[in-house]
């Protein structure tokens, strides 16, 4: 009785391992991704400004000519509030005349570029902040700004309010203190001061010359 219990015992056994060998599976998987609000920016008017024909008797021979002011709105909108702060480069920044820094009261590395040739440059631009222009999500905000991707946030004063180029330079708005807020849509007054070099200065005259400023905005999530 032992040797046929024992038996009995060890057929379901070894049955059991073909059917271990045909078992299959299947793979669950859980995926995601946790993302911060998706914010666009935009110009208004296309981010063109035309100052359209100008006589070259209106130019001076001998000082810069500054061009009628103008303004640009910025919006940024959020798919959700959220922390940014922009910059801008030049897209001209090996043509801007000697001098029209002090000209235009801005800070060196402030103006950006017109066009032309390092040794006949058109002229050049500032892009401003417009004090009491800067809304965030319709309630009044501050600029502020940063001279590295790193540093601390300080607030904006004097001719700090025009947009610096220089590398790395960061700026955002803030309801309160120097903290960037975060907004589901910045509505932000941006001035524009254009001068034009001294017609001695500048190529030939008898045809056209076009102002050819251009400027990059880059946004990034905070």
């Amino acid at each position: 009785m032992k040797n046929t219990l024992r038996s009995l015992v060890l057929v379901p056994v070894l049955a059991s391992v073909p059917m271990a060998a045909l078992a299959t599976s299947a793979e669950l998987t859980i995926t995601g991704t946790i993302t911060p609000a998706v914010c666009t920016p935009s110009f208004s008017g296309g981010g063109t400004i035309n100052h359209g024909p100008i006589a070259p008797a209106d130019l001076s021979a001998t000082q810069f000519t500054l061009l009628n002011a103008e303004t640009v709105q910025l919006t940024i909108t959020c798919d959700a509030p959220g922390a940014f702060a922009v910059s801008i480069r030049d897209e001209r920044p090996d043509a801007i005349p000697a001098g029209i820094e002090t000209f235009l009261n801005a800070p060196a590395g402030a103006v950006l570029g017109l066009g032309g040739s390092t040794d006949k440059p058109t002229g050049a631009y500032t892009v401003s902040f417009a004090e009491g222009g800067q809304q965030g999500d319709s309630g009044a905000i501050t600029p502020i700004s940063r001279a590295t991707s790193s540093g601390a946030w300080t607030a904006l004063s004097g001719n700090q309010i025009i947009v610096n180029q220089a590398s790395d330079m960061q700026y955002s708005w803030a309801s309160t203190g120097t903290t960037p807020g975060a907004y589901n849509r910045v509505d932000a007054t941006l001035n524009i001061a254009t001068a034009l070099n001294r017609t001695g200065d500048l190529p030939s005259l008898s045809n056209e010359l076009e102002l050819q400023g251009r400027a990059t905005l880059t946004l990034f999530h905070l």
